[in-house]
């Protein structure tokens, strides 16, 4: 049972035996403050590696112009034959009104390797 954590006195215990979380807390034991989680990521990828404050998890990722520039400076490239994934640390959009991201799929410049 999800209720056997009592809901680290976050929520209560339902019926059903999960949580029904308090406001400000998730997860199946509402273990998890929803305000520690950003409400915006913006990423200009002049680092020269990955932020770990915005990105939990790459594959296959790099940083730099890749096969051309996406729009001016570095960008978050895949290039090769692996993996590829990119994986936002978890935001609150409990008050967004718009999500927006870019992407560019291949290149003009045919230099990729």
């Amino acid at each position: 049972s999800t209720c056997s954590s009592g809901c680290t006195n976050n929520g209560q215990c339902m019926p059903n035996g999960k949580c029904l979380c308090d406001a400000g807390f998730t997860g199946p034991n509402c273990s998890v403050s929803i305000s520690t989680r950003p409400t915006t990521i913006r990423d200009n990828f002049n680092s020269p590696s990955i932020s770990t404050s915005n990105w939990l998890f790459t594959a296959g990722a790099s940083i730099g112009s890749g096969c051309s520039t996406l729009g001016e400076g570095t960008s978050l490239y895949f290039n090769g034959q692996s993996l590829r994934e990119a994986i936002t640390v978890d935001v609150d959009t409990r008050n967004a009104t718009f999500m927006s991201f870019y992407t560019r799929i291949g290149s003009s410049s045919g230099t990729c390797d």
